[in-house]
């Protein structure tokens, strides 16, 4: 049986007006569009207004019934088999919009690496929330 194509969903992880996201985003996206291996999503958190996290029961345990504002991203997370997320650094940490989106949906597993020594900080954070999510 052959193996299908990954998708892969590049999130562009701030929200701020003037944000420098968009400039790797798109040197990202000109990358993936030269590779035949994989496909490629842009989820640009812009376009997933969400509330803040408020939820009864986490998706840890399994929980997947979403509220009607958080279904579309939750599906679009869902859908992908592996994540580049774009973050930039406020005060040595990720962005609240990205710590958000991520809540939302906790039990998926994320992965990103550093664009620049300046952003590692908020990577290493990245990555200690999404192990925390998995463990």
């Amino acid at each position: 049986m052959p193996e299908s194509t990954p998708q892969i969903l590049v999130i562009i992880g701030t929200t701020r007006d003037g944000r420098f996201s968009e400039r790797p985003a798109a040197w990202l996206q000109s990358r993936l569009a030269a590779r035949s291996d994989l496909s490629y999503e842009v989820a640009d958190l812009r376009d997933f207004p969400m509330p803040f996290y408020e939820q009864e029961r986490p998706p840890a345990y399994g929980h997947r019934d979403y509220p009607p504002e958080i279904d579309r991203w939750a599906r679009t997370v869902d859908a992908a088999d592996g994540y580049l997320v774009i973050t930039s650094e406020y005060n040595h940490g990720y962005p609240a919009s990205l710590k958000n989106a991520l809540d939302q949906v906790f039990p998926e597993e994320m992965l990103s690496g550093g664009y620049r020594k300046k952003y590692l900080r908020a990577v290493s954070r990245l990555i200690a929330l999404t192990t925390d999510a998995v463990a």
